[in-house]
């Protein structure tokens, strides 16, 4: 079956556009704030783990690999973050927590091949929270 070239056209369009959309918004779902903009305290020890991980989740694209370094940037980022989240006060506790799992989560899928961009959504929420509750001030 040949499609009309006009019709081909439109196509190829809306398809190029849908594309150019989601690249641009992926990096508008993970802010990196500036380290300095982090609340004194736990919040500024854990501010270049939080950055470089919002950093790598930029990265990750639709799956179910990742581009080369960005499983490592991840895995050290959420190992930074987990151990300051063992002795976090208990404000930020079960912020850190979200964040811990879930960027664990995202690797496991990523080892097994089995990562699609829709599981990028609950790190970008837990991500979103911690920095929002990091920068509040």
């Amino acid at each position: 079956m040949r499609l009309p070239l006009p019709l081909l056209g439109a196509l190829s369009g809306v398809l190029l556009l849908s594309a150019c959309s989601h690249d641009a918004a992926a990096p508008a779902a993970f802010p990196l704030p500036a380290t300095s903009s982090f609340d004194a305290g736990t919040c500024t020890v854990v501010a270049p783990d939080v950055v470089a991980l919002g950093r790598a989740a930029r990265r990750l694209g639709p799956g179910p690999t990742a581009p080369d370094g960005v499983e490592k940037d991840l895995e050290t980022a959420q190992k930074a973050l987990q151990a300051v989240a063992e002795t976090a006060e208990p404000a930020l506790k079960p912020t850190l927590d979200a964040v811990v799992t879930r960027a664990g989560l995202v690797r496991l899928a990523l080892d097994a091949k089995r990562y699609d961009a829709t599981m990028a959504e609950p790190l970008r929420q837990s991500y979103g929270a911690l920095v929002k509750t990091c920068t509040s001030s």
